[in-house]
């Protein structure tokens, strides 16, 4: 067998996995501080995490955070985590990217406005 190939036998090794979205984190959010968090309360490193780049204008970044499911209810209480962020599962709408705002003839002349 290959380097990188997998049998049925490793995925039934594998624990059972659980995928958080946190959100409302300080735009200088780094990896290492969300492993910090994540080893504090769980004593464990998760299975992985992911920055998701903040879109233009926003002043905060969001993570993925694939644990093990036996800690997700300790990684989904608000203590864990910095005040003011937000945590829940994660979900594939949270990649996808916003539909831009439709504004009013009114709303888009005010803008116009001031540019």
């Amino acid at each position: 067998m290959s380097q990188g190939q997998r049998t049925a036998d490793d995925e039934e090794d594998d624990p059972p996995a659980y995928k958080l979205f946190v959100t409302n984190l300080h735009i200088k959010t780094r990896i290492d501080h969300i492993l910090r968090y994540v080893r504090r309360a769980t004593d464990e490193d998760p299975l992985a995490v992911h920055r998701i780049e903040p879109l233009e204008g926003q002043n905060f970044v969001s993570f993925t955070v694939t644990c093990e499911l036996k800690h997700k209810d300790t990684l989904l209480r608000k203590e864990v985590w910095p005040l003011y962020a937000r945590v829940r599962k994660f979900s594939e709408m949270d990649l996808r990217r916003p539909a831009p705002a439709q504004r009013n003839i009114r709303e888009q002349r005010l803008r116009d406005q001031w540019k």
